[in-house]
């Protein structure tokens, strides 16, 4: 039996047009991320002198009369952002969010224990071996014993909280602590 395209066709098939969007990794994106600037060092003195120190041959330039004015606008705006950046910039190592139990004498003891491992790793099948296991093992119970400390005490501070907040019958309080 012969049949042609549209004859194979029965009356329950419809034909259908989609259109697909491929979303690769490689595919880059043309719209650059903003900056974000840290408003504590916006806030200091000594940055905020710096940045002003910088903008002072910007602004001497704005005198010049052979330049169009959206040109020295263009100047002026281009100027601000780079020495905004420079300057006012986060740096996303130093700033990030962490938990509130966490102190900077727990992140001490983590950072030597890391390099403590690091060393352990770097010495292997050497004499030294055993020594740098030791000194690994000895800072890995120590930073395991502050932070269950920390943590005991930090937790113990929320629920004295949050029965303080109870006993004053101020139920929003206390729920607002437990989220």
């Amino acid at each position: 039996m012969y049949r042609k395209a549209a004859g194979a066709i029965g009356t329950d098939h419809h034909l259908m047009r989609i259109k697909i969007k491929l979303h690769f990794k490689s595919r880059r994106k043309l719209v650059q991320k903003k900056v974000v600037y840290d408003p504590i060092k916006m806030k200091n003195d000594n940055a905020l002198k710096q940045f002003q120190k910088d903008l002072i041959p910007t602004l001497s330039d704005a005198t010049d009369k052979t330049i169009s004015i959206d040109e020295k606008y263009d100047r002026f705006v281009e100027h601000m952002k780079t020495n905004a950046e420079k300057i006012f910039k986060i740096d996303k190592n130093k700033i990030r969010k962490r938990k509130e139990w966490l102190t900077d004498e727990i992140l001490e003891i983590v950072e030597k224990k890391a390099t403590a491992f690091v060393n352990w790793q770097n010495h292997r099948g050497t004499k030294l071996e055993i020594e740098y296991a030791n000194k690994y093992k000895r800072l890995r119970k120590l930073a395991k014993t502050k932070i269950d400390k920390r943590q005991e005490k930090y937790w113990d501070q929320i629920c004295e909280e949050i029965e303080l907040s109870i006993k004053l019958n101020d139920p929003a309080n206390a729920f607002n602590i437990i989220r």
